[in-house]
């Protein structure tokens, strides 16, 4: 018995500092993930939600007010329409927001669905903007914009979407794979380090040039930078939407 209680207790210990390990290395990542301090918190301002804060800005100097959207991704952010400001501001009032769970917008621990979406679009476009707009969306983002469209038509003026989603893979049902994945990368310390090899440089090079981009010589060095800070905001946080969009 006593043999087997001593065996019993150095696991404890070793489980533990195994845990303590990865908690450490956790947050190198994290604090390193963000050191070049691209995403610039105070570069604009923060709505508040209630499920969160979210970030946004307002460039432009026209008077008909452009909601833009990043893709749904935990690496992404407003500042992938970077390039494109400048000139849309010529003719409309550009806000641009960081999706809750993305980004420098907060990223609490909660199921993301695409209701919550859809609802934080109408609030934000209600509280802030203030009028009806035209949106425009990427990616898995543009379904979030073409069911606020639905259900608040008052509220959208026109959609403009680039690459959605096609309609066969936003059908897809959950199966037991994909909910043990969301399981798994809800983890608190071992989820997080999941969520850390998923979102290695090495992985955001090759989404962004083989999956997001038709053209990958347009991939530029600060882009892949702004993209791993954007997930790594937050200390891997980032996870609980992950798990969401895999689950």
């Amino acid at each position: 018995m006593g043999k087997k209680h001593r065996l019993l207790k150095t696991i404890t210990v070793l489980n533990a500092f195994s845990l303590g390990g990865l908690f450490l290395i956790n947050r190198t990542i994290s604090a390193g993930g963000t050191v070049k301090n691209i995403l610039k918190p105070d570069s604009g301002s923060y709505f508040h939600s209630c499920q969160g804060n979210v970030f946004y800005r307002v460039d432009g100097t026209g008077e008909q007010p452009l909601l833009l959207i990043h893709d749904a991704n935990v690496y992404s952010s407003g500042y992938e329409w970077n390039n494109l400001v400048d000139q849309l501001g010529k003719r409309y009032r550009v806000y641009t927001m960081d999706l809750l769970g993305c980004g420098r917008s907060d990223k609490p621990g909660i199921e993301y669905t695409n209701y919550l979406y859809v609802q934080l679009i109408s609030d934000f476009i209600r509280e802030v903007i203030g009028e009806s707009t035209v949106l425009s969306a990427a990616g898995l983002s543009s379904s979030f914009a073409v069911m606020a469209a639905h259900v608040h038509p008052d509220q959208i003026k026109e959609l403009k979407l680039i690459n959605p989603v096609n309609l066969k893979q936003l059908s897809r049902i959950p199966g037991i794979n994909s909910k043990c994945i969301r399981i798994l990368l809800s983890l608190p310390v071992v989820g997080t380090s999941i969520y850390h090899i998923l979102c290695s440089r090495q992985n955001l090079e090759y989404n962004r040039d083989e999956k997001d981009f038709y053209n990958p010589f347009r991939v530029t060095k600060k882009l892949i930078d702004a993209s791993y800070e954007a997930s790594h905001i937050g200390n891997g946080q980032g996870k609980y939407f992950q798990a969401s969009k895999d689950g």
